[in-house]
């Protein structure tokens, strides 16, 4: 009895979504969590990478000072 009730969920399925909108879901199901993965792990390069400045300098490391006018 319970694979009568599986095949009338299954009919309605098919009504709802075409074949190309089910595809297109099965699509985003499987390539979500390797754009989230990637984008996670592109977060935590960069925030290894680049060094920690304290949110006070107004300058580069690598730019030398502006001498003040006087």
């Amino acid at each position: 009895m319970s694979g009568v009730t599986f095949n009338r969920n299954r009919v309605k399925l098919k009504k709802l979504l075409g074949i190309r909108a089910r595809l297109a879901l099965l699509a985003v199901i499987l390539v979500a969590p390797l754009m989230l993965e990637r984008a996670r792990s592109l977060e935590d390069n960069r925030a290894n990478r680049s060094p920690r400045r304290p949110k006070n300098s107004s300058t580069s490391p690598n730019t030398p000072p502006i001498p003040s006018a006087k």
